[in-house]
């Protein structure tokens, strides 16, 4: 009977605490979750109909789109369309939205690419881009921004890539040219000095 206010109070002041972390501080995390079939559809040959040649070939694609969905730009771009949350607070960063912390902190803790089944990546074709967010609604459209501002950035990547296969290709072709013109000149030569 000695301690029981000890007790008591002890239990009271832990409930409050426990209660006020609860409806005030802690928030719900909303998932929302987006599958996505990797194929190799721009360099792939026609014979194999969009089937990668090795599963490694499809491991390093997937890894491609698991850094490319972190990348600072695309979640840069998925957030300025996501708009501010709305709240209380919410005017205080309106005029630095989003900010370089934001946008690492989202991308370390708020986007995950992962296989299927805790399988590997390179098993399956199916890969599954996860986006976490206080509401529901925020975490579907989030989700839909950076799946948009990530295939932007994929398309631009596949750009880049062409452009320096055909810059590749354009100077191994004026090379063969420049070649051939100047065998063409000495056989000439040959020819005339030959007398033919």
């Amino acid at each position: 009977m000695v301690w029981s206010p000890l007790w008591l109070g002890t239990t009271f002041l832990f409930g409050l605490l426990g209660a006020m972390y609860a409806f005030m501080l802690k928030s719900d995390t909303w998932l929302a979750s987006q599958a996505f079939l990797v194929r190799d559809e721009a360099t792939g040959a026609v014979m194999r109909l969009g089937r990668f040649e090795s599963q490694t070939q499809m491991k390093a694609s997937q890894e491609t789109i698991l850094e490319m969905s972190k990348n600072h730009q695309v979640v840069r771009d998925a957030l300025v369309a996501l708009g501010p949350e709305i709240g209380v607070f919410s005017w205080l960063g309106k005029s630095n939205f989003p900010s370089n912390l934001m946008v690492q902190d989202y991308a370390t803790n708020a986007i995950s690419v992962h296989a299927p089944k805790g399988t590997e990546f390179g098993v399956s074709e199916v890969i599954y881009l996860d986006t976490k967010l206080s509401t529901p609604d925020r975490a579907v459209q989030f989700n839909k921004y950076l799946c948009d501002a990530l295939e932007e950035r994929l398309r631009q990547v596949r750009k880049s890539r062409a452009d320096s296969i055909i810059a590749e290709l354009t100077h191994a072709r004026d090379s063969a040219r420049i070649a051939q013109t100047s065998v063409t000149k000495r056989l000439q030569e040959m020819e005339l000095k030959a007398g033919l």
